[in-house]
């Protein structure tokens, strides 16, 4: 069984909201399990002074970093953000994967059939197809860059890795922009060692009435430039390892083969784009920098630009990637975990279809006995 991350002849059974739905559950999921770790790489990313023992800095690693937060602010600082973050990732994840699904559906159809047969992307019917006026002949070699975009295999129609890392970039684009303002307000919830807001809806009140109601989606340049090209890494990666791999279809070996391959797919997405990261972090911070005063320097940053430089004079190249390896932890925990919640909920709603369809043919096969 394929990969039903994307469309194929696997997901093609399961409908538009149905992914959405599969995505959101595979962010609740995922966020459970990955809050601490999250808590930890902001803490660090917001840190100025060196991560180094000798440093002078507050947390100098995993361990020490944990313990001392624990120490101070009680365990339940580890879960600072948390109903936030929980938000956030519903909304990302189910935006995520709709769209890299639709998009997916929409370049397969396009490329296959020409210009007969267009899927409808919003649509969340299992039948995502209209007729429309054929405007040039496709027999022509006129649709040859519509043909590149896919190639031929024993499965079927796959689309190349280009193609997934377009799709994949533009999904990101999409969750991204749904999910920003929970995204603002996780990152303020977890810097803050005193308690300024009380929650998710106090940070989305305050934030617009006392910064302007642009603050919600403050970032948004780096976080973009980190996500996109992030998951335009990760999903033909995640694909190409998932194709590799394809062997009987189990759920235990669905398992596995998601976990792998979506911990790879993490940890190599999450290596290239780190530096961006961080500097989404320091950018939403803008404004609110006195929330990290117990823990290290406060330093004020006029813009994008100023951070960048100042990170550059003040912390050097390995302050690009403070808090690196709480980040590659949790990036390999998350990808995996994400993938595989995904990939285990599109089974279930498949069952559910093949049970529901079995049971609709034997109460048509008993009424037909009896008539």
């Amino acid at each position: 069984m394929s990969s039903n991350v994307g469309y194929n002849s696997s997901s093609a059974n399961l409908s538009a909201s149905e992914i959405a739905a599969a995505g959101a559950v595979s962010g609740f999921v995922t966020r459970m399990l990955a809050q601490p770790l999250d808590v930890l790489k902001i803490r660090f990313q917001l840190q100025v002074e060196p991560t180094t023992r000798g440093g002078g800095g507050h947390y100098t690693g995993l361990l020490q970093a944990g313990a001392r937060i624990v120490r101070e602010e009680g365990a339940r600082a580890l879960w600072k953000g948390h109903v936030a973050a929980q938000v956030l990732t519903v909304l990302y994840g189910a935006g995520q994967f709709w769209s890299y699904y639709s998009l997916t559906k929409y370049i397969t159809v396009l490329s296959t059939t020409g210009t007969k047969q267009l899927p409808i992307i919003p649509s969340t019917s299992r039948s995502n197809t209209c007729e429309v006026e054929v405007t040039h002949d496709i027999s022509d070699g006129s649709d040859k860059n519509l043909s590149n975009a896919t190639r031929r295999s024993s499965s079927g129609e796959e689309l190349s890795n280009r193609t997934l890392s377009l799709c994949g970039s533009m999904s990101a684009l999409c969750g991204t922009l749904l999910s920003m303002p929970c995204d603002v307000a996780r990152t303020r919830i977890v810097a803050q060692s005193t308690k300024k807001y009380s929650g998710l809806l106090d940070v989305l009140w305050q934030m617009p009435r006392q910064e302007g109601l642009r603050s919600l989606w403050r970032g948004l340049l780096p976080t973009l430039a980190s996500s996109v090209p992030s998951s335009a890494i990760q999903f033909p990666i995640y694909t190409s390892l998932m194709r590799y791999t394809q062997g009987h279809d189990s759920a235990l070996n669905v398992a596995w083969r998601s976990s792998l391959c979506g911990s790879v797919a993490g940890l190599a997405a999450k290596l290239l784009v780190y530096p961006l990261d961080l500097l989404k972090k320091r950018s939403q911070m803008r404004g609110a920098e006195n929330l990290r005063h117990t823990y290290g320097k406060v330093i004020s940053y006029r813009n994008t630009l100023d951070i960048c430089r100042s990170i550059w004079r003040e912390e050097g190249l390995r302050g690009w990637y403070k808090g690196l390896w709480p980040a590659l932890v949790k990036s390999a925990v998350v990808s995996a975990v994400s993938f595989t919640a995904f990939e285990m909920c599109c089974r279930a709603l498949l069952f559910t279809h093949s049970h529901w369809k079995i049971r609709d043919n034997y109460d048509k096969i008993i009424k037909d006995n009896k008539e």
